[in-house]
């Protein structure tokens, strides 16, 4: 036996074990985590990198353009009054869409536009909440809120709340316009609704149907929603056709002279595509 060798091989022994203990185990090295920064990646798109960040699924719609919740900053709104006595701005703390008519103005309206805020998809949800702060009436038709949605301001889908409550629901398109659902009264859209600030007016779009709903909530996850318009089979395909777009106005109309101004608020503005996830 070549007993002078034996120091050598005790010594590289050792150093190979010790080299294996001080790697991490498998699963060690599996589990740790190395920081990569989305901001550092360079062959990232810029949608990559804000979804790779973004903090939670809503913030992740927002990025994709499923969600649009609209910040009430006049940022790609158009404001038309038609007739004197008419105006709206943009208002703080907090954000919102003030829409006013004079008392004594009649025949006028004034109408914010937007029209890219609906996701360019077939089938959508938008929610508006409103506030009627001075001018609500428990009877008459001087006074109306109108939401409109669709291609354009030729071809939309449009919704009308009097100022007693009743509401219809139309469409116009190509040059005509039909009847979804006439004047009717609804009996939960009082007048302490109205002016109570947690009013919601939601417009469904479905391939093959239109549904028109109303809540009443201080946040979206509250509200039980109440449908005031269910389309049938046989709705109208021009009112499907006036329906599918990306067009919002919101109006605020006195088809006749009125006593007192008439003041709305719109105090929250979104669209969100089906199927994204929640409201």
């Amino acid at each position: 036996m070549n007993t002078h060798r034996l120091p050598v091989a005790l010594v590289a022994l050792v150093a190979l074990v010790a080299l294996l203990t001080s790697r991490p185990s498998v699963p060690e090295a599996q589990t740790r985590r190395y920081p990569v920064y989305a901001s550092s990646v360079t062959t990232m798109t810029s949608t990559g990198r804000s979804l790779a960040v973004a903090s939670d699924v809503d913030t992740a719609r927002a990025v994709l353009g499923a969600r649009v919740v609209d910040p009430l900053a006049g940022s790609g709104w158009t404001i038309t009054p038609s007739g004197g006595g008419a105006s709206a701005t943009w208002s703080t703390s907090p954000a919102r869409l003030t829409a006013t008519v004079t008392s004594g103005s009649g025949g006028v309206l004034v109408a914010a536009e937007h029209p890219t805020l609906i996701p360019a998809l077939e089938e959508y949800d938008l929610i508006v909440r409103l506030d009627v702060v001075t001018g609500d009436a428990a009877s008459g038709t001087s006074k109306q809120v109108v939401l409109r949605c669709g291609q354009s301001a030729s071809n939309y889908l449009t919704t009308t709340m009097r100022s007693d409550g009743a509401m219809e629901i139309g469409w116009y398109y190509g040059g005509s316009g039909g009847t979804l659902l006439g004047m009717t009264p609804v009996t939960g859209i009082t007048s302490g609704v109205r002016t109570g600030g947690d009013l919601h007016l939601r417009v469904a779009r479905r391939l093959g149907r239109i549904v028109v709903m109303y809540g009443i909530g201080s946040t979206l996850a509250s509200i039980v929603w109440k449908t005031v318009y269910n389309s049938p089979e046989t709705v109208s395909e021009n009112a499907l056709l006036a329906s599918q777009g990306t067009w919002v106005s919101v109006i605020l109309y006195a088809p006749s002279s009125q006593t007192g101004d008439y003041v709305l608020d719109a105090t929250a503005i979104r669209a969100v595509a089906q199927r994204s996830g929640a409201l």
